[in-house]
């Protein structure tokens, strides 16, 4: 897989690097998130999405999505909609990593994201296929 790093600081999601790499061949463009880093206790999580060019999900990020900035600004309710809507869309892949507190504590927090972004790859490709290319949310370079 081919890195490709991007540090995105402050902005609405907006799919413009995933176009920019759809208009140079990339086919499976996976983007990846983390969360749980800054949190005292538990673990951390990353997910690997995939969104399929040229599919039904462009129209419903037009309507509903692009207005999402931050997941954590969103009310619970509103929260648990999206979850529902973007977890089973025919258009989405995904994939899940997690480290446990135990392991953030033996190999730090820089480290457990590292492989929990490590691990959300391998079940995206797992589950679907290889990803051909990676954008990254901020500054992580993986092995």
């Amino acid at each position: 897989m081919k890195l490709f790093d991007i540090i995105i600081l402050d902005m609405k999601p907006n799919l413009s690097e995933e176009k920019k790499l759809w208009k140079k061949g990339y086919k499976r463009v996976a983007c990846i998130d983390e969360v749980g880093r800054g949190a005292l206790c538990g673990p951390v999580v990353a997910v690997a999405v995939t969104i399929i060019k040229k599919s039904p999900f462009q129209k419903l990020w037009k309507s509903d999505l692009h207005n999402i900035k931050d997941s954590k600004k969103l009310t619970p309710k509103k929260r648990e909609e999206f979850y529902k809507l973007l977890r089973n869309h025919p258009a989405i892949e995904w994939g899940l990593g997690s480290v446990s507190e135990k392991v953030i504590d033996r190999i730090n927090i820089l480290e457990a994201t590292k492989l929990a972004m490590e691990r959300a790859i391998e079940n995206l490709e797992k589950k679907y296929s290889h990803a051909d290319h990676l954008v990254l949310d901020g500054k992580i370079k993986l092995d």
